[in-house]
């Protein structure tokens, strides 16, 4: 199990599992600048880097779409595809053939959007519940449709982005910042400037911290079958979140998994489209579907992008405290000396822990995990 906090150099919460498991099935669809602007500071090359591994880190249960827009917008496909290794990787390849040029029209980006959504036609293990996209922007529109005023109400009339989440971000000083404020707020998201372009990806790829807000997954899900570095296989994982139920939202805590062999699979069934298939069907059920508020999500938001004062009544903390020193043994991590909190463990406040004999309330923690496990798999 991988908490939701304490982080080491290999930060599971950037795997697609993890990522995966946290988010639920969801539509996603990223909306990127290439104007000629994109070229100062190398902006181009970075944003080509952070969305890379943003698009790795999907599963094959979500759906997804890349919309592309200079002086005017072109997208991968006319039609929303599966997030499978060989579709990521095509997108990946078309996302970098592109070069910054022209000028920069958010209307058409957004029409484009919307016409993707609209005309795409969903297999027969359906769809998920959600939208979300991720619009990047490092200018100010100069083509289309340019007055604040008129771009917005254009944009209320675009009936499939009504339905989305939308988190939008401007690039270096100069970029516009009312406009992606703006279209965050009317749909529910978040806005966020980023002065220093090399701050991409890690902003972008905390973005599960905050659709994980208010979900309620109750079954496993099963990430695309993928070989194992150790050299043991092919394998898949099977996950499960983990909340803390006392407060309202539910509060996100972290993810428990475990790793299951392809062969285990074949015992039973000879095709490997089959098995992929009925996997993704067991995901499907755990559809993007937050019932967080407006005003919870508002807490989440920058204090200087906030789409409205905050309201005592309902302002929650999300935030984790980053461990300075992490623990080297991370099973050390569930072994608590008196006066001391999990935190202080996890971080190593308990030199480095494991300085007694492992106690019952080890045990005690590693049966519940692996009784979690256990349930998990028999609700498949």
């Amino acid at each position: 199990m991988y908490p939701g906090s304490c982080i080491n150099v290999y930060d599971h919460r950037y795997r697609p599992w993890y990522i995966g498991t946290s988010t639920g099935a969801k539509n996603f669809i990223l909306i990127l600048d290439f104007s000629g602007s994109m070229s100062t500071d190398n902006r181009d090359n970075i944003l080509k880097n952070a969305v890379s591994l943003l698009l790795k880190n999907l599963v094959n249960y979500d759906w997804v779409g890349v919309v592309v827009f200079q002086s005017y917008a072109t997208s991968y496909s006319d039609k929303l595809v599966r997030a499978t290794k060989e579709n990521i990787a095509k997108i990946i390849e078309f996302i970098e053939a592109n070069e910054p040029n022209g000028e920069t029209n958010f209307s058409d980006a957004f029409q484009k959007t919307n016409d993707l959504i609209k005309d795409s036609n969903f297999d027969n293990q359906a769809s998920p519940c959600k939208t979300f996209i991720m619009f990047l922007t490092d200018g100010i529109p100069s083509k289309g449709i340019t007055d604040q005023q008129e771009l917005l109400i254009f944009f209320e009339t675009l009936d499939e982005l009504r339905k989305s989440t939308i988190f939008s971000y401007s690039l270096g000083n100069n970029s516009d910042t009312q406009i992606p404020m703006a279209i965050a707020c009317r749909r529910n998201g978040i806005f966020e400037a980023i002065i220093n372009i090399e701050d991409l990806t890690e902003k972008l790829n905390s973005y599960f911290s905050t659709l994980s807000l208010g979900m309620n997954i109750n079954s496993p899900l099963w990430v695309e079958p993928y070989l194992d570095s150790s050299g043991l296989g092919e394998m898949t994982t099977c996950s499960i979140p983990v909340y803390d139920r006392t407060v309202s939202p539910i509060r996100f805590l972290g993810v428990v998994g475990i790793d299951v062999m392809m062969d285990d699979f074949y015992t039973y069934e000879a095709s490997r489209n089959l098995i992929i298939k009925n996997l993704i069907l067991k995901s499907m059920s755990a559809c993007t579907n937050s019932d967080a508020t407006e005003c919870q999500i508002n807490t989440m938001r920058p204090m200087k992008y906030r789409c409205a004062p905050l309201d005592p009544n309902c302002q929650i903390s999300l935030q984790w405290d980053f461990c300075k020193k992490p623990l080297k043994n991370i099973f050390c991590n569930s072994i608590i000396e008196e006066g001391k909190t999990l935190q202080d463990s996890c971080c190593g406040v308990v030199a480095q822990a494991c300085t007694k004999l492992i106690t019952s309330k080890y045990y005690l923690t590693l049966n519940i995990i692996i009784i979690v496990i256990i349930l998990s798999l028999i609700i498949i």
